[in-house]
């Protein structure tokens, strides 16, 4: 199941998103938030509570939240401040 669903994944990241950044019309979802719940859902069901408590439980609580909406945050520093005087 795990492998299927990092397929999909895999795939709906390929997308060109730059691209449709400009079109006029919306561009569909290659995978929905569902596709990526109920795959995770019958997981959790099927590990012990001890485990399903870890980072699988973080990562519903996070798709819950934010959906899969998601950016990729760059932080830089000058160099300079970085070195003492």
């Amino acid at each position: 199941m795990l492998s299927l669903l990092a397929a999909d994944l895999a795939e709906a990241s390929r997308d060109n998103m730059k691209a449709n950044l400009l079109r006029d019309e919306p561009h569909p979802a290659r995978i929905r938030l569902e596709d990526l719940q109920r795959p995770i859902e019958t997981i959790a069901r099927s590990l012990p509570p001890a485990i399903a408590r870890t980072d699988l439980q973080t990562a519903r609580r996070q798709l819950q939240t934010f959906g899969l909406h998601a950016a990729r945050l760059d932080l830089r520093q000058d160099a300079s401040r970085l070195m003492p005087p």
